[in-house]
């Protein structure tokens, strides 16, 4: 919870007033499987009171998604490839995914006057949902417009796009740790063994630039 405050997602509500409504949304924790030791809080909006929950109410908005073949596509397209992550982004509501969309590609069209329409088109064509996608035929292409993006979701959305992965050792090497995704930090892709990683549901080996499948 504490976590939820110093980010600003959560504030303490003052004193109801005698009379006064109030709606409560309850809070539970959840594990992810690979990940034990953490635990993610889940805001549970779908919870009904007086058969009503903060879900029936809410409009969802426009599907602004884009389809997840093309953006996997997209990803294929070029020689070098790249993946990243906006931090904190998608939240247990109905009306999230229209809202978070809108909120993504709106920061990218005010930045793009001064960050170039090539950042407009990377957000509106190749994100899906909250990970970003894209190909170009350069490390230095790739490098160029992904600091750009980042500079533009900053300053016009403080939205952090981090997590980065790539096939390609020179653009893991242009960004901060901080900015790498966890279980990529200090790999070399040309001598270390990459851990394998997760893209939208499917495993892409770094090394020989490969998706490859588990079935269960």
């Amino acid at each position: 919870m504490q976590k939820i405050f110093d980010n600003n997602h959560a504030e303490i509500a003052p004193a109801l007033s005698d009379g006064e409504e109030s709606w409560y949304l309850p809070i539970f924790g959840v594990y992810h499987p690979k990940k034990p030791t953490q635990i993610r809080a889940v805001f549970d909006s779908s919870a009904k009171y007086d058969n009503t929950s903060l879900n029936d109410v809410l409009i969802t908005g426009s599907y602004l998604i884009n389809s997840l073949v093309g953006v996997l596509l997209r990803l294929r397209k070029d020689l070098v490839a790249i993946t990243a992550d906006i931090q904190q982004m998608f939240y247990c509501f109905v009306s999230i995914p229209a809202v978070a969309t809108y909120r993504l590609r709106k920061a990218a069209q005010s930045g793009e006057e001064t960050y170039g329409s090539d950042v407009l088109d990377f957000v509106n064509r190749t994100f899906y949902v909250d990970d970003g996608l894209m190909s170009l035929p350069t490390a230095s292409e790739t490098i160029d417009l992904m600091k750009r993006t980042q500079e533009t979701l900053m300053k016009e959305g403080n939205l952090r796009l981090h997590k980065i992965a790539s096939n390609n050792q020179d653009v893991m090497n242009a960004f901060s740790q901080d900015d790498i995704a966890s279980h990529l930090k200090d790999i070399d892709l040309g001598v270390s063994e990459a851990p394998m990683q997760r893209s939208l549901g499917l495993y892409w080996n770094l090394q020989n630039d490969s998706f490859t499948y588990r079935v269960s």
